[in-house]
């Protein structure tokens, strides 16, 4: 309950944000990065294209956490072991489900075969 709470306040701090929608206009400062000499485009390029995407939201993650849910950094270490445990459970879940799912499937199949092959003259049409 208390982590549903959190969540539902972080929801709310964000709500503005994801539900409204606003354009704003950088025609200008576009302009103004072609305008940058080339010597100092490094130091003062707005292109951000180059940047990496993961690392970007490693720390929007990161800040998540520590601003709109206030958890300390300290409990990063047992996040992650209880994200792997959650990972490893959900892979063998799907694993076990399919591979139930698909032997019923062969085993329902294999008996309508044989139900066909011993009485020739009924028709099953529903294999399933």
């Amino acid at each position: 309950m208390k982590l549903q709470r959190r969540i539902y306040a972080a929801q709310f701090a964000l709500a503005p944000f994801l539900l409204n929608s606003w354009v704003f206009k950088n025609d200008k400062a576009l302009l103004l990065d072609k305008d940058v000499p080339l010597k100092d485009r490094n130091a003062f390029s707005f292109d951000f294209l180059d940047e990496d995407v993961e690392e970007y939201f490693r720390c929007l993650a990161v800040g998540g956490r520590r601003y709109l849910l206030k958890e300390s950094d300290e409990s990063l270490p047992a996040a992650r072991r209880h994200r792997e445990r959650y990972h490893f459970n959900l892979r063998h879940e799907s694993y076990l489900f399919l591979n139930t799912f698909n032997y019923a499937k062969k085993t329902t199949v294999k008996k309508n075969i044989q139900h066909n092959a011993l009485e020739p003259e009924t028709k099953v049409h529903n294999f399933y």
